[in-house]
């Protein structure tokens, strides 16, 4: 199978046939087609002469991350409406130009991606949570980007025309690659730049900083910082250094200026591992690989259900919130993998549950966080709709509905909590495949009875269950016709 990964940036339009194993085979870099900047059909133009020339015999699945393509309805539908008319009846995938960036620098990790390149905007994703900093546009914002570089340098210059600054190389450099024949040029020059020929000189600034020119220098320096600034205010979404990476022009012409002053502060910090036309294949190879598994599966029965599942210790999070009780997969540490693990290793003895209570965080105790499912719920069964899942398999957590476990009554955040979710997924066309319990059990029912060595725990489970069947299962059947 083959694919076509799309980069459609604010300067250029970079696509790139790859194969099933991700290897390149061709590629192609073409003009911009930013929706705010490009007219409609001159964009349908560049995108469908672009896969025509890479993909001629139409085989091929595209994934495009295109700029623009963020939250504004207006602008995604024209982006949408863009593509079905560039691409015809091939198989496509649109997201944004960040996303497919985050997703090629990380291989598909969580982290942070600082993009510079016409603009500047710092991305965090964490458990599919994508969150931004900066990327306010060259009027607002973009600071670090080729553009605020290019202002800087051209600022600078302006001043050592006028002798506040010393004339450097970087003066004799603007007079040169710029073509002015007298300094004061500069004027009509500028006003005859938008905002995208104004960041495509920012590589002066290299030219002079690679002489020794403090300006120049300065200017880099001041880049970095602002760059610092958006990854270490990302970084408060992250309870551990996570990987950190970096795209775009500037630090292709300025890495060895800008680097070593991030490497000061930022932990972690790696090159990017792959392109972001790369990322944009992956994307779609992930979101194509299920609906195509489905529709080869439904050639052969009519009868089989796709599914997905989580597990409530695994993916919801949230162990304090919600009236929810300590269980015994709260409790559970960390543990490295390694090749001499047994089930004495993992044994889940008292002074493990000891030192568990004693930590009221998060802190190395995975299962308190989870997928963090307890906050994004309503979003992850819209992807789980997205992938066309047909039935949806989760867990209820014991101690969320009785925090202790031998409460006479449940709690009622959680009834609304787990109801809420038979609704949604109701609502997205899912059907529902229930497990009562998935290995966790309330805390304070193994400190106090023994757990199930204790006859007493099928009184409580039994309650529990009721609980489920009649407050949830048949008010929430109640609800949904």
């Amino acid at each position: 199978m083959l694919y076509i990964g799309i980069d459609g940036g604010g300067t250029k339009t970079k696509m790139v046939l790859f194969d099933e194993n991700g290897i390149r085979l061709k590629e192609l870099i073409l003009p911009t087609v930013h929706v705010l900047t490009q007219p409609q059909d001159q964009s349908i133009e560049i995108l469908r002469d672009g896969v025509n020339q890479l993909d001629p015999d139409h085989t091929a699945i595209i994934g495009a991350g295109l700029a623009g393509y963020g939250q504004q309805k207006e602008l995604r539908d024209k982006i949408e409406y863009i593509c079905k008319e560039a691409f015809g009846d091939r198989p496509f995938v649109v997201e944004s130009d960040v996303r497919i960036a985050i997703e090629g620098a990380l291989d598909g990790h969580d982290g942070i991606v600082v993009i510079a390149g016409t603009g500047s905007i710092a991305l965090s994703l964490k458990n599919n949570k994508l969150t931004r900093c900066g990327g306010w546009g060259y009027q607002l914002g973009d600071e670090g980007s080729a553009y605020w570089i290019a202002k800087k340098m051209f600022h600078t210059f302006c001043k050592e025309i006028d002798g506040r600054l010393e004339k450097t190389a970087l003066y004799d450099l603007i007079m040169e690659e710029c073509h002015l024949d007298i300094d004061y040029d500069i004027i009509t020059f500028m006003n005859s730049l938008d905002r995208t020929s104004i960041a495509s000189y920012a590589y002066i600034n290299g030219l002079a900083a690679n002489q020794g020119d403090p300006y120049a220098i300065e200017i880099y320096k001041q880049a970095a910082l602002e760059i610092r600034s958006l990854i270490k205010t990302l970084l408060k979404e992250h309870d551990s250094t996570p990987r950190i990476s970096y795209i775009g022009g500037v630090f292709d012409h300025a890495s060895h200026y800008i680097l070593p002053i991030l490497n000061e502060t930022v932990d972690y910090l790696i090159s990017p591992i792959h392109t972001p036309e790369y990322g944009a294949c992956e994307e779609t190879r992930v979101k194509t690989l299920v609906f195509l598994i489905k529709e080869e599966t439904m050639k052969k029965t009519k009868d089989i259900l796709w599914g997905g599942a989580t597990a409530s210790s695994q993916y919801e999070g949230g162990y304090k919130e919600g009236g929810k009780g300590l269980d015994t997969q709260d409790c559970r540490p960390y543990l490295k993998r390694t090749s001499d693990a047994t089930t004495s290793t993992r044994l889940l003895t008292q002074d493990i549950i000891d030192e568990a209570k004693k930590c009221e965080g998060i802190g190395h105790y995975p299962f308190r966080q989870g997928s963090d499912g307890y906050h994004h719920i309503d979003e992850d069964i819209a992807l789980l709709k997205e992938l066309g899942i047909d039935i949806y398999r989760f867990s209820i957590s014991w101690a969320r509905l009785y925090p202790h476990g031998d409460e006479e009554t449940p709690n009622e955040e959680g009834i609304k909590f787990y109801d809420h979710i038979f609704k949604e997924v109701h609502k997205a066309g899912m059907k529902i495949f229930l497990t009562m319990n998935h290995y966790a059990v309330p805390l304070y029912l193994v400190e106090n009875y023994g757990g199930w060595t204790n006859r007493k725990l099928i009184e409580f489970y039994e309650r529990f269950a009721t609980v489920v069947f009649e407050n949830i299962l048949i008010i929430s059947s109640h609800l949904m016709k």
